[in-house]
């Protein structure tokens, strides 16, 4: 069997943010104190700060990404004074719990703690290894494989009335490069709206929410799944009270002007909700409107340096972690990935590329996938999928979002 990559010693990285310190005691001898903050892990120094200057009540808003061998591990943070006089003198230390390690791989935890007469905060976010790391084109055979296309070229609506062109293609071409790596007809669900199609196969709501439960139904740690939708996107009103943005993102049924909408609340609780720990979905949304298409807690951009860093939380399951979500009802357990055709402000792009009609991010995203052998990381696959939409004039940024927080410059793709 072909199976994953070697993983790192670490159980987890722990984001360590430590913002500053009050009320440090100070003596007559250091009245004017050069405070900073060494992090140790199992008794060896993994970050310093910068000290600060002339004060007891130091700002440092820095952060680090510290290795972690296990929730067992010994962290000791440890404020130090940074003098000529008397170098290296502690004001005191405080040694972090199991506990608060193993909250840290849920939420984001915000922690004041005492030191000496004064307190130390700092807040802290596993970045957890949940997400295995494999390649592209290898992967375990023996669990379940499910994908579900769905491509709506809305052929019943009026020229210049919202009719598309590549959405049918889109879902063709990713049927291809999905049996390219190993799945099989049987595993594929696709629902389009070609004249051709069968009834029980047209993309109309009540197919696509019956669809959503297929995918999701009876999931198995270790089970992988797919969800390719191309079509229209957009936003409504938020009706339910927990987007503060007051909009939730949806998609477009074939039959939308009857049925209505499905709103990223439903894609949440009809494919995310039902995914057990260990199973893993990655999703792909070539729609206007789609930045956080289906609600997962994080969101994650490409930077000008690389795309390796957590630049953003769009919603988040706990609070206190730069929200904009005002509720969340249900905690994500599975592993679930989306690339989405663009910021939830911007639009998609329908077009001829190559010769043939296709969606912009689709198409950059084969073009980056199709002809590889060698694994991809996630960061990587967006960058270069940035790169030929720029190479291509195209206005559009993908976005990566997902379920839990993970390294995704160092994570790879898993098809």
């Amino acid at each position: 069997k072909r199976g994953s990559a070697i993983q790192s010693m670490a159980d987890f990285k722990l984001h360590v943010e430590i913002r500053k310190a009050t009320n440090l005691e100070v003596s007559t001898l250091r009245a004017s104190p050069n405070p900073f903050v060494v992090v140790n892990v199992d008794q060896n120094k993994a970050y310093r700060t910068k000290s600060a200057h002339h004060t007891n009540s130091p700002v440092w808003d820095e952060s680090a990404d510290i290795d972690v061998p296990s929730v067992d591990s010994l962290i000791e943070l440890n404020v130090w004074d940074d003098i000529k006089m008397f170098p290296d003198t502690s004001f005191g230390k405080v040694l972090l719990t199991k506990t608060q390690l193993e909250d840290a791989k849920k939420k984001q935890v915000n922690l004041d703690l005492p030191i000496g007469s004064g307190t130390l905060t700092i807040s802290l976010l596993a970045i957890t290894t949940q997400l295995k790391s494999q390649s592209i084109a290898f992967r375990e055979q023996d669990n379940k494989r499910r994908a579900l296309l769905i491509g709506i070229n809305y052929n019943t609506l009026p020229e210049g009335q919202g009719k598309l062109s590549g959405c049918i293609n889109d879902v063709k071409n990713i049927r291809n490069l999905l049996k390219k790596f190993g799945y099989k007809d049987a595993d594929i669900r696709e629902l389009n709206d070609d004249s051709s199609t069968p009834a029980s196969q047209q993309p109309n709501r009540a197919n696509i929410l019956a669809a959503f439960d297929w995918l999701s139904t009876g999931v198995k740690s270790g089970d992988h799944l797919v969800f390719h939708f191309s079509g229209h996107g957009g936003q409504v009103n938020d009706l339910s009270g927990d987007e503060k943005d007051g909009k939730d993102e949806c998609i477009f049924p074939a039959d939308f002007r009857k049925a209505g909408t499905i709103i990223d609340d439903e894609i949440y609780k009809r494919l995310v909700n039902p995914l057990p720990s260990g199973s893993q979905l990655f999703a792909i949304m070539d729609c206007c409107h789609s930045g956080t298409g289906m609600d997962l807690p994080f969101e994650y951009k490409e930077t000008g340096g690389g795309a390796s860093s957590l630049t953003g939380v769009k919603k988040v399951v706990i609070n206190n972690f730069s929200s904009r979500k005002k509720k969340v009802e249900h905690v994500p357990v599975g592993d679930v990935v989306l690339i989405s055709g663009c910021k939830d402000e911007e639009t998609s792009t329908d077009a001829v590329l190559a010769g043939k009609a296709s969606g912009a991010m689709t198409y950059s995203l084969l073009r980056v996938l199709q002809n590889r052998t060698d694994p991809i990381t996630y960061g990587q696959m967006l960058k270069e999928m940035l790169i030929i939409l720029k190479q291509g004039r195209f206005a559009q940024a993908p976005q990566l979002s997902a379920s839990v927080p993970f390294d995704f410059a160092h994570t790879n793709v898993l098809i």
